[in-house]
């Protein structure tokens, strides 16, 4: 069997691992480029600034490793079912023409097949055995980012548009007021996606912050950035989400508070979704949910359970919503499920 090398490229971290003989080598985790770091930059100058970096990275790799035949990537933001990466992507910005996975070839010196980050979480939940018997599996991944999928189980396939633009429930606006978050070049306000993500996360909490200082002086978070030395108004949203966590896990008021109003943020639009879709399974993945764990499944359940009714009882719906427990690994183990099977054809969706 032909080795591959995948590649799951989040705006966090990027994985990095060989596939030989139908499973995975050690897995390589390093700190995904910051394109934005310099704002002088345009967006075709970041997104090459992102294609030099990748090609660094995976150099030794592909010197050391010639047998590596192909190469799966897979990455957030729209692409089309032809593996084509749309002009607009979150790690770069918005540039002038798309990305092709023949140019992705050019720079890194083999054949490249290319998927969206949720399309092959969604292939490896969807294939998963624990699936049996479920005609349709919702997943959503809650992480950096955040956006879902379905996949159909009867056909084996992701639902998947021509351009990849179904899914990016983060797009959706949850808050019309004044006051809304919004990005830092204004092209977004009030979206879930600046709520209910991990970085709309950390957000929320530096917000909350200075809203409530005696109550987050009290607090099991303030507690944990002082001892790393950290101010939460500028530390980086990884280290902040990372004390958010800990202390959540010692059931901390302030951040378990935080974290009701963005789950309460993200099950206002999921809810729709679950009556338009009506999935049998809904898989909860996402480095920042999974991080948290039942806590977080359980209060998700709890904020959708008023939103279904009467259609879903609150047994229902926990029955529905199930955790991730591939600990990490579902974009890479969907990425190398889809190359195992070829692409798909034009037009079509992504196979599982």
């Amino acid at each position: 069997m032909s080795e591959w090398l995948c590649i799951d490229v989040g705006f966090t971290n990027t994985r990095i691992a060989v596939r030989r003989q139908g499973s995975f080598g050690p897995v390589m985790q390093v700190r995904t480029l910051n394109a934005w770091a310099d704002r002088r930059l345009t967006a075709n100058q970041r997104r090459d600034r992102w294609l030099a970096w990748l090609g660094e990275e995976l150099q030794p790799v592909l010197a050391s490793q010639p047998g590596i035949a192909r190469i799966g990537l897979c990455l957030p933001g729209p692409v089309g079912s032809d593996g084509v990466i749309a002009e607009a992507n979150s790690l770069w910005g918005e540039a002038d023409d798309p990305l092709t996975p023949g140019q992705l070839a050019e720079r890194l010196g083999r054949p490249v097949a290319v998927l969206n980050d949720l399309v092959a979480t969604s292939i490896c939940h969807g294939s998963d055995p624990g699936m049996a018997g479920a005609q349709t599996v919702l997943v959503l991944s809650v992480g950096s980012g955040i956006g879902m999928k379905l996949y159909d189980c009867e056909t084996g396939r992701v639902v998947l548009g021509r351009e990849g633009l179904n899914g990016e429930i983060g797009f959706s606006v949850v808050d019309e007021t004044p006051d809304a978050e919004q990005t830092i070049d204004g092209s977004l306000r009030g979206t879930l996606g600046l709520y209910a993500s991990g970085s709309g996360f950390a957000r929320m909490l530096r917000r909350a912050a200075v809203a409530q200082p005696q109550a987050f002086g009290r607090s099991q978070l303030a507690g944990n950035l002082r001892r790393d030395a950290l101010d939460i108004a500028v530390a980086d949203r990884v280290d902040i989400n990372a004390a958010a966590i800990e202390a959540i896990g010692s059931q901390d008021d302030f951040s378990l508070q935080i974290l009701q109003r963005s789950i309460d943020y993200l099950a206002r639009s999921l809810h729709i979704v679950i009556l338009f879709a009506a999935p049998d399974r809904l898989a909860l993945a996402g480095g920042f949910a999974t991080s948290i764990g039942e806590t977080y499944r359980a209060m998700l359940c709890a904020a959708l359970a008023p939103r279904l009714r009467p259609l879903y009882s609150a047994q229902r719906v926990d029955a529905l919503v199930g955790l991730s427990r591939y600990e990490g690994m579902d974009n890479l183990i969907g990425l190398a499920r889809f190359m195992d099977q070829g692409p798909p054809a034009v037009g079509g969706a992504a196979r599982g």
